[in-house]
């Protein structure tokens, strides 16, 4: 046989610690996904009652299951967007959605530690709405395990959740049994 070299494969900065139990990313996924819902209602009242008006003042009769049906697929819509906008240009401009600001977790790129880009965050997104979408109910049934800690969410599309205190602290949070290296400034 021969003698084959391999050459060193790079090597990316120490990560930051990762959450130790999910109670912070679970909260920040709830915290996301009722205020995806809040935009969404918000936006199906107000379509709804302005559709109602529109009708009563020209005298029109429109059915209800018509107005209701529109003011329902403007509400799906307005979901949609607020959860891109929390999701992916929030993230990309304050490395947190709203979930994530209250849950004290920021979101990094595992190859360099920084901000993440926007197709990142756009298809993390997307990953995330399949999962809430497709996974999630199978789950509920329990027809399908969603994993452990390690499970499919770890590390979805070369973004990582952290602790903001792990990023602040330099790799010196009291919670890291790891005692990795200091992370550098973002």
């Amino acid at each position: 046989m021969s003698d084959i070299s391999k050459t060193p494969s790079p090597v990316a900065p120490d990560l930051p610690c990762p959450i130790g139990s999910h109670f912070r990313r679970d909260l920040a996924v709830l915290l996301d996904m009722l205020w995806a819902l809040l935009c969404g209602l918000i936006f199906f009242a107000l379509c709804t009652i302005a559709q109602a008006g529109l009708a009563t003042v020209h005298g029109s009769d429109v059915p209800w299951k018509r107005i209701a049906l529109l003011g329902l697929a403007v509400g799906v819509a307005t979901m949609i967007a607020g959860s891109f906008i929390n999701q992916v240009l929030l993230t990309v401009w304050t490395r947190a959605s709203l979930g994530k600001h209250a849950a004290s977790l920021r979101v990094v790129r595992v190859d360099t530690v920084t901000r993440p880009r926007f197709p990142q965050a756009v298809r993390r997104w997307l990953y995330g709405l399949g999962f809430v979408v497709i996974v999630l109910p199978f789950a509920a049934l329990q027809l399908t395990d969603i994993g452990g800690p390690e499970g499919p969410r770890h590390d979805a599309m070369g973004l990582r959740i952290v602790r903001r205190a792990c990023l602040k602290l330099r790799g010196q949070c009291p919670d890291c049994p790891t005692h990795h290296t200091p992370c550098r400034r973002l």
